[in-house]
């Protein structure tokens, strides 16, 4: 859970200074330089989809690992057993 903090943390934190350098720069053109064409929710969606992401990419892993549930229950390996395939 500690990545998927990182993540969020860092997307803010970039937002954050994306709109402080917009303000410093140019104020009366900070829209132009952020990107957002018109839409303005355009930071909420960058932070939610790369939450989103985060969280896909930590199920994702979850998955391949062979965790069951968030309290590190493993069930089995992921490699496959091949122990009988050479004989």
């Amino acid at each position: 859970m500690g990545a998927l903090a990182f993540i969020f943390t860092f997307s803010a934190s970039f937002e954050i200074i994306e709109w402080c350098v917009a303000r410093i720069v140019d104020p009366d053109a900070g829209e132009a330089y952020l990107g957002k064409q018109g839409d303005v929710s355009d930071t909420e969606k960058g932070l939610a989809l790369a939450g989103l992401g985060a969280l896909h990419a930590l199920g994702a892993t979850l998955r391949v690992l062979g965790y069951t549930g968030l309290a590190g229950n493993r069930q089995g390996n992921f490699f496959p057993d091949v122990s009988g395939c050479h004989k």
